[in-house]
């Protein structure tokens, strides 16, 4: 039982985490470093901290949507066409849609560390 309260207990501080950083909202926020240092504070593995903030993701439908808008938005605003054609592998559940995913990802967060903050 006690395990079961320390686990709600850490999920509902990673579920606040993410609603007050607004974490979601941003593709190129360096999601390793933040599990990273969170686990560090909370004292669970980064998995065990990737997870919780998975399912709270999956339960917070609000939350999930605005991170779905969140990554829709920076994939059209990067390069419309190429959003469109991964969007559509992704719906045809196409064997080539999770590489084609994850590179479209890649190359937004690399534009975005190449680019200056102003």
């Amino acid at each position: 039982m006690n395990g079961s309260a320390g686990l709600l207990r850490h999920l509902s501080r990673i579920n606040n985490l993410g609603r007050s950083l607004r974490a979601t909202e941003r593709l190129v926020y360096p999601l390793k470093t933040a599990i990273k240092s969170l686990s560090a504070r909370v004292g669970l593995s980064s998995h065990a901290i990737f997870c919780l903030w998975k399912t709270a993701l999956k339960d917070d439908e609000t939350l999930l949507d605005k991170a779905i808008a969140s990554v829709y938005d920076q994939m059209t605003s990067f390069d419309e066409a190429r959003a469109e054609h991964v969007m559509s592998l992704i719906i045809r559940r196409h064997p080539d849609a999770k590489g084609a995913f994850k590179a479209i990802l890649t190359a937004i967060r690399t534009t975005a560390t190449e680019t200056p903050s102003t």
